[in-house]
């Protein structure tokens, strides 16, 4: 059995903090025999495994979400792998935050968890342990998925609003990653240290970073629907400086140069 990804709506008023809520089913482990490599999109991951635990890695880290456990994904400047602990049938949900969800969600210096997983019960506490105990003893998916938005509402609208944080992330989203520090900080009135100090903390990454991998994210959509013109006619100039600066950007983010990317399987 090929793996099977069901996306879910999320609730229009959040919307702007979840990007996607997933269920991935594979008959043996998920996304396939071995560990999969996950390139880095900009997003914090949640993930509850429904049948199988799950063990990740990055590097010489590893990590095991067990069945039933709400595991926190901070962001990541590189791929990493996640894979069924068991050769058996797998389901996990997972939900996938913006930058302006990630720090309304887990109050804390998201510096302790980029490039890295958190069983998040010991970052939050007595009520995702009883959120957790709710999402074991509700059979059905999309109930366990209702029970979720409502907690992130709950959570995100509890939230103080970062205003100057949430600005320069939607304008590096809303130019898709081809912004400099200074036009930030032209816009904003802040210095780049302020600027890089406010993103370490809410987000984990520098802004420079983000925009990269934004970037990155974009060129991907790009290839999904162009893959042959790519290469051909040079589309990556769109979003980067010149070919080296490309296959860098490119190798760094998906692990492999863009010539083994487009190889024939």
């Amino acid at each position: 059995m090929s793996t099977s990804i069901q996306k879910f709506n999320v609730l229009p008023a959040i919307r702007e903090y979840v990007k996607g809520i997933f269920l991935v089913e594979n008959e043996d482990n998920i996304f396939g025999n071995g560990m999969n490599s996950i390139e880095p999109n900009g997003t914090v991951k949640l993930t509850l495994p429904l049948e199988n635990s799950v063990s990740g890695q990055y590097g010489l880290e590893r990590f095991l979400a067990r069945e039933g456990q709400l595991t926190y994904v901070g962001m990541f400047e590189r791929p990493f792998q996640i894979a069924g602990l068991e050769k058996k049938f797998t389901r996990l949900l997972v939900i996938e935050l913006s930058p302006l969800g990630a720090y309304r969600l887990l109050k804390a210096d998201q510096r302790e968890h980029v490039n890295s997983f958190c069983v998040l019960k010991d970052c939050n506490g007595k009520f995702i342990r009883e959120l957790e105990e709710v999402l074991i003893n509700e059979p059905n998916v999309d109930r366990k998925i209702f029970h979720l938005q409502h907690y992130f509402q709950k959570a995100f609208f509890a939230s103080k609003d970062d205003v100057i944080f949430d600005y320069c992330v939607k304008q590096i989203q809303g130019k898709f990653g081809n912004i400099t520090i200074k036009e930030l900080e032209k816009n904003t009135g802040y210095s780049s240290r302020w600027l890089n100090m406010k993103f370490k903390q809410q987000l984990g990454f520098s802004p420079k970073l983000y925009a990269s991998i934004v970037r990155f994210k974009t060129l991907l959509a790009h290839i999904s629907i162009e893959k042959d013109r790519i290469m051909d006619d040079k589309i990556y100039l769109d979003y980067y400086y010149d070919q080296a600066h490309f296959i860098r950007e490119f190798k760094r983010y998906s692990g492999m140069t863009p010539t083994e990317f487009f190889m024939p399987a």
